[in-house]
This record gives C-alpha cells, sequence and structure tokens, in this order.
C-alpha cells in the first residue's frame, strides 16, 4: 500500500508541473485538432470534474475503474457545449480553480481513503492526458515519462 501511495504522490506531482506548462502556453497557440487554448481548457477542465465527481464514489469505498471508457466524445461534446459562450479569460480561471481542486482531493485520497488495489493508479492519471495534449502542441515532455 505505501509503494502505491509513494507513486500516487508522485503522479500528483507531475500533474502539478503539467498544469505549469498548461497554464504557459501561448494564447494564440492551435493544437493540431483545431482546437485553441480555450477549447483545450474547457476539455481539461471538463475531466477535471469528471474526476472530482468520481472521487466521492471512492470515498465511499467504491473501486476506481474507467468510468469514461468509449465515451470521450461524448464527454467531450457535453463540456463544450457546457461552456460555449465562455471567453479565453474565464476557460483558464475555470480550468486553474478546478485543477487546484482535484489536486487537492487527489492529496485526499492519497491520504485517507487510498483502496489496496492497483488499478487505484489509474485515478491519479490526468497528467497522462495533460502530456497527450503537451506534446500535442509540440512541448517537450520526455522529462515526465516513466
Amino acid at each position: 500500500m505505501e509503494e502505491l501511495r509513494q507513486k500516487a504522490q508522485s503522479w500528483i506531482e507531475k500533474l502539478q508541473t503539467t498544469t505549469k506548462l498548461i497554464k504557459e502556453l501561448p494564447e494564440d497557440l492551435e493544437l493540431p485538432n483545431g482546437w485553441s487554448i480555450r477549447e483545450i481548457t474547457i476539455h481539461l477542465q471538463g475531466w477535471d470534474e469528471e474526476f472530482i465527481k468520481f472521487s466521492e464514489k471512492i470515498k465511499k469505498g467504491e473501486p476506481y475503474f474507467a468510468f469514461f471508457s468509449g465515451q470521450h466524445d461524448r464527454y467531450n461534446q457535453k463540456f463544450f457545449e457546457k461552456n460555449h459562450n465562455i471567453s479565453l479569460e474565464q476557460a483558464k480561471k475555470q480550468f486553474a480553480i478546478t485543477r487546484e481542486e482535484i489536486t487537492s482531493v487527489y492529496e485526499n485520497i492519497a491520504n485517507n481513503y487510498l483502496q489496496d488495489d492497483n488499478k487505484m493508479l489509474g485515478f491519479f492519471s490526468l497528467w497522462w492526458h495533460d502530456v497527450h495534449h503537451l506534446k500535442q502542441t509540440g512541448i517537450d515532455v520526455e522529462f515526465l515519462m516513466e
């Protein structure tokens, strides 16, 4: 269990690093899929919210599983529809707030609700998602890889 806790803590630190890199992206950057910084922050913030919601189930003892498997497009559409009228500044602000919240949630889960199950580590995987998008922007993230 201690090894899992240490790995979770390591991944929380990686999330903090990827968050910093995302916040430093130029505002006029466009990803290869056509997304702007506004859209990528809406997208990431939406996934943060989903993991925050799922944390409540973990706190009740439910095992972690990839609840969104195969439904990425549906979730992404929901995120964009919910935030269709917000500005870049609002999107960045919402992302920053939610990212701080998921980081706190991660700390709480790692310290108080960690389950003795290697699948549990998947709950702390948002940094991998960030890395995927950072690679799309051309940012070198090799130093984060394991």
